[in-house]
């Protein structure tokens, strides 16, 4: 541990650190474990590769439902809004009913095309009288930004060849913060808050998110409490989306009507979903396993936090 938590990091703090039986009195009067910091990280360098693309499929939708308020703001009706969940598999008739219905103008040919052609489809499409635009969100990480781009510039060609008039996003300008909500963890009697967020930038039409841990982060580190800090995020991203009726019922629906096969998702994915909103005990082991191996997390936190000095 004294080699990962270095002076730069827990400054102040080794004779703390180096007693597994940390007093109260100890951490009242250790102002640095005292301190709070908000670290950011793409959902990988928490998770592993594999249950972050399962904790995308929620955080994208999840994110898109969270900035329809702020929509709202732009006169964006709610007739005047597509949102797309992966769910719905290689085509969405909303899609197509959308696109048809702010564009009278297109062809059978090409609605029969729209209909029967697998094709990419953005996160969200705004068609108003001001707003004729196109988005993506994915992790803020560089496969995120590169899958990205890469579905954009599938989208932005048959936009272009069936005259669609919809450009990659620039005039929404989402909330750099979308509070997840806040939770804590506890050991010994000692409770430690903590608040998760979605940090948001937009980057020509990517809505690029990285997840947010505000908490005492060498009070953590210095508890051992990595894993359990893992656990309590899940745990809460899974109430919040339960309490969604709309929002989890419409996952539910998907998962129960489409074999697995149809819907495109890698299985541990389904597994993450199955996890988050209902709540298999019997999954935790597997994803806390995929979040790669303590000391790499605990390496990196280590880091992030001797920059933030």
């Amino acid at each position: 541990m004294g080699d990962v938590l270095n002076v730069n990091a827990l400054k102040n703090s080794d004779a703390v650190l180096s007693n597994k039986a940390i007093s109260s009195f100890s951490l009242s009067n250790t102002p640095n474990l005292q301190e709070e910091a908000k670290l950011c990280f793409a959902p990988f360098e928490l998770f592993g590769e594999d249950i972050a693309k399962g904790f995308g499929i929620i955080a994208e939708p999840f994110i898109s439902y969270k900035l329809t308020p702020f929509l709202e703001r732009y006169g964006v009706a709610p007739f005047d809004l597509y949102q797309d969940y992966s769910f719905e598999g290689s085509i969405d008739k909303t899609y197509v009913g959308f696109l048809h219905i702010k564009n009278p103008s297109l062809s059978p040919a090409i609605i029969n095309k729209l209909l029967t052609t697998p094709l990419k489809r953005p996160d969200i499409v705004i068609d108003n009288s001001n707003l004729k635009e196109y988005y993506e969100i994915k992790p803020d990480s560089p496969s995120g930004r590169s899958a990205g781009r890469s579905k954009l510039t599938n989208i932005e060609s048959y936009y272009n060849n069936y005259s669609l008039p919809y450009k990659r996003g620039q005039l929404f300008n989402p909330p750099s913060n979308i509070l997840i909500g806040r939770t804590e963890v506890s050991a010994g009697g000692t409770k430690i808050p903590v608040e998760v967020s979605f940090d948001l930038r937009l980057d020509n039409g990517l809505i690029l998110y990285k997840l947010c841990i505000k908490t005492k982060w060498r009070l953590i580190l210095a508890l051992e409490l990595v894993y359990a800090l893992l656990k309590a995020i899940i745990d809460l991203m899974r109430s919040i989306i339960s309490s969604i009726n709309e929002f989890a019922d419409k996952i539910k629906n998907a998962i129960k009507e489409n074999p697995l096969e149809t819907l495109g998702i890698v299985t541990v994915a389904i597994i993450v979903i199955a996890f988050l909103i209902f709540g298999f005990p019997e999954v935790e082991l597997a994803i806390l396993a995929g979040s790669g191996s303590a000391s790499s997390l605990i390496a990196l936190i280590g880091r992030r936090l001797a920059l933030a000095r």
